[in-house]
């Protein structure tokens, strides 16, 4: 048996389609704006999934930030440090080592100047909620620090959620509060792949 189907009405040179057509196109459309909504979403939440770290330094010849950066998975998005994209970008955690360098210059206007923008960061990133990581190599830096340069460390410091200590020696005798023990990998890798650099440097 056929369906029944309205018929067209013709008003002049307009064709009024019937009102059933005209609601499955409008449910079609409804339908085809959720799953456009849906698909954005989708993707949003995938690329939410992984976690912006912004760290310092990104890029050494120091094999520990190669290995770290090599091995540190899909779910992590690694941005450089440059206090310009710290103060105005976007990123969930600033993991720092070897924070003493970022107030380093010989020049005592620039140091100066860059321990006003590490002030104003570490304020922002408070309201932000963006905490503080530092992996700790040393508990002292090894050159010799003037005051502008103690004082931004201390600052950093003290406003880090987690401090990262690479021995168990150095976690205990540092009893801090805030330290966790992330101890080294493995370097036999490197070591293999650098025989040649080693026995020149011994010989």
């Amino acid at each position: 048996m056929a369906e029944d189907r309205q018929p067209e009405v013709l008003l002049g040179n307009i064709e009024i389609r019937p009102h059933r057509n005209r609601l499955q196109e409008l449910v079609k459309q409804i339908q085809s704006l959720v799953c456009y909504f849906l698909r954005a979403r989708k993707a949003r939440i995938q690329n939410a999934q992984r976690l912006r770290v912004m760290m310092w330094p990104n890029k050494s010849p120091n094999p520990f930030i190669a290995r770290l950066i090599e091995n540190i998975g899909a779910t992590y998005e690694i941005i450089g440090f440059s206090f310009r994209t710290a103060l105005l970008g976007r990123y969930r955690l600033l993991h720092v080592h070897w924070p003493e360098i970022l107030v380093h210059s010989r020049s005592p206007l620039k140091r100066r100047l860059k321990l006003f923008l590490l002030s104003a960061l570490i304020g922002l990133n408070r309201i932000r909620r963006v905490p503080h990581v530092w992996t700790v190599h040393n508990v002292k830096p090894h050159e010799s620090t003037i005051p502008v340069e103690q004082l931004g460390l201390r600052l950093w410091g003290s406003s880090c959620a987690k401090r990262i200590y690479l021995t168990r020696t150095r976690l205990q005798s540092a009893k801090d509060l805030r330290g966790v023990l992330i101890v080294l990998g493995d370097y036999h890798r490197v070591r293999d792949n650098n025989r040649g650099h080693i026995r020149q440097a011994i010989q």
